[in-house]
């Protein structure tokens, strides 16, 4: 039993340091916004790499200072591609220079209300499965993901883009994994990206724990609520598998990547 523990613990202090390690290239260090990071970086199967300060993810964008706007001008990020839905943006709207130009893709998220999902998770015990729930639903996933390519598809090779939701860890997850699946990168790794949200919005998350213990959830809960787990990413996977059969067929028939998409996007993230 102390073995485990200690490889537990061990593991977990490893891989810390891996996401402090990689935040110092990767981490975009900005006032009013949390989550937000370079998606470049990353090494393919074959040994190319993802192309550094072309597409980034974030939380919401409602608290944007001058200066973080500065920093957008300075990334040459021009296109903003926002997943939550129309509840969400009217609470928190993102504060944006008029020269960026937004796509908001709120399929399966228009009833989405970030303070009654709060209120709702009071009287639930089971968090984690709640959690898993969300993930094992993909039926809308295409109307979200299928555009989000369709933009990716389209990008000027000057500008940069950047992809978001509400706390840019679950929907925001899910597109990143699809996108770094896309380009070829090892289910490792793409986890390893997925989970790191967990590192990133350590602060935040640890600054919702009392306001959430003050209306009823207890800490685990609040653990499953608002960081990730592997599980959770690996049950929209093998959802996704059972229906089609593999993640490729998948990105073939519903988000419009066939052999020539995928080059393409290969050809446009990707070192040469």
């Amino acid at each position: 039993m102390i073995r485990i523990f200690s490889l537990v613990l061990f593991l977990s202090v490893f891989t810390v340091k891996a996401q402090v390690a990689d935040s110092l290239q990767r981490k975009v260090f900005l006032q009013g916004a949390t989550n937000f990071r370079d998606m470049g970086g990353y090494t393919t199967s074959n040994g190319l790499k993802v192309i550094w300060g072309k597409v980034y993810r974030s939380a919401d964008l409602s608290k944007l200072t001058p200066q973080d706007l500065e920093e957008f001008e300075k990334r040459k990020i021009k296109t903003v591609v926002d997943f939550r839905g129309p509840i969400e943006i009217k609470q928190a709207p993102d504060k944006l220079t008029s020269n960026v130009k937004v796509i908001n893709l709120p399929a399966g998220s228009h009833q989405v209300n970030p303070n009654g999902i709060y209120l709702q998770l009071k009287t639930k015990v089971a968090t984690d499965s709640m959690m898993r729930s969300f993930y094992g639903v993909t039926d809308s996933l295409a109307f979200r993901y299928k555009p989000f390519f369709a933009t990716l598809l389209t990008q000027p090779a000057e500008s940069a883009l950047l992809f978001h939701c509400t706390a840019g860890k679950d929907r925001t997850g899910i597109g990143a994994a699809f996108f770094l699946i896309a380009l070829g990168v090892p289910k490792e790794q793409v986890m390893a990206d997925y989970v790191a949200s967990n590192y990133y919005r350590s602060d935040e998350n640890k600054r919702m724990i009392p306001r959430l213990k003050s209306v009823g959830f207890s800490e685990e809960m609040v653990q499953d609520l608002m960081g990730v787990k592997e599980s959770y990413l690996e049950t929209t996977f093998q959802s996704i598998i059972a229906k089609y059969g593999s993640l490729e067929t998948y990105f073939q028939k519903e988000l419009g990547l066939g052999k020539k998409e995928l080059a393409r996007l290969q050809n446009l993230y990707l070192e040469k």
